[in-house]
């Protein structure tokens, strides 16, 4: 119980901290829908992002994305999908914006294990990046940790704490980002959730 209450601070503390420490002039918002279907021992995926400035208007990211994952024994879990992505990125402290396409070829392998009620997943991917505006093909390497925890008996809340690395394998630029996500969870139902983060 105690690491439970941990974890609601520190959910708590990163989100009165982001204003001060991520100050910007615009709020970046990320809506995202997923959607998995079970086939035999497959999973098909499908998701799609908008990710915008002030709340909704001013588009930044939008893409589209299928996934197929095979379930094999030990909770080890390969896969390939195919990402299409429409980026439009403000041109320094410009209003002017720099409008590009990518066809984002992956694959992937996760590893999820559980410890009590704690789940942790690794999961490690291999994107070909094929970009136009100007022409560029890289190949960039993700690792990310997630640890999920039920805040609840029933489990239907729950907090997401994640860390992705993400390096670019023979670019001049190395690394990439790393993004720390931070996230409390409600389960409608089974099939249904509602996350914020």
């Amino acid at each position: 119980m105690q690491f439970k209450k941990s974890i609601v601070t520190l959910l708590i503390g990163l989100c009165a901290l982001s204003k001060p420490l991520f100050a910007q002039d615009n709020l970046n918002m990320w809506y995202q829908y997923t959607m998995n279907a079970k086939l035999d021992k497959k999973n098909l995926t499908f998701f799609t992002q908008y990710r915008s400035f002030d709340y909704a208007p001013d588009p930044r990211l939008f893409l589209v994305a299928t996934a197929l994952n095979f379930e094999l024994k030990n909770n080890i879990t390969p896969g390939f999908g195919l990402m299409y992505l429409n980026l439009q990125s403000y041109i320094g402290d410009t209003d002017n914006k720099r409008i590009r396409n990518e066809i984002r070829p992956y694959q992937q392998i996760s590893i999820n294990n559980k410890i009590n009620n704690l789940s942790i997943s690794n999961r490690l991917i291999i994107e070909e990046r094929i970009l136009n505006n100007p022409d560029i093909f890289i190949v960039r390497l993700r690792y990310r940790l997630a640890l999920r925890v039920p805040l609840n008996k029933s489990n239907k809340f729950y907090a997401n704490l994640s860390n992705e690395l993400m390096v670019n394998a023979y670019n001049a630029d190395f690394y990439d980002r790393d993004r720390v996500t931070a996230v409390l969870g409600y389960r409608i139902k089974k099939s249904t959730v509602i996350e914020l983060g």
